[in-house]
């Protein structure tokens, strides 16, 4: 299917170009605000796993059974939150 003329290039209605400048092949599923979301919270609850494994080895190292209770917490939430991804990913496929 062809689009527009415009000075000579044939643009195809079905691509696009994206912020970063690189353009969508035909077939190519659109990235839409949930997958981009999705992603920032993954990357987020990554992010909150590996602090609360860093606040246990810090509690094992000082002895601080304080610490280590809180590493294990927000381990816990970090897994809580991975697993809601988890189920919310498997009802967009």
């Amino acid at each position: 299917m062809t689009g527009v003329d415009v000075v000579g290039f044939d643009i195809d209605p079905r691509t696009w170009t994206t912020p970063a400048g690189r353009t969508r092949e035909p077939g190519e599923p659109e990235k839409n605000r949930n997958d981009i979301m999705s992603a920032a919270d993954k990357i987020q609850n990554a992010a909150e796993d590996l602090k609360g494994k860093a606040k246990e080895a810090l509690g094992n190292l000082t002895n601080d059974d304080s610490k280590v209770a809180e590493g294990k917490a927000d381990q816990a939430k970090a897994d809580a939150k991975k697993a809601g991804e988890n189920v919310k990913d498997a009802f967009k496929h």
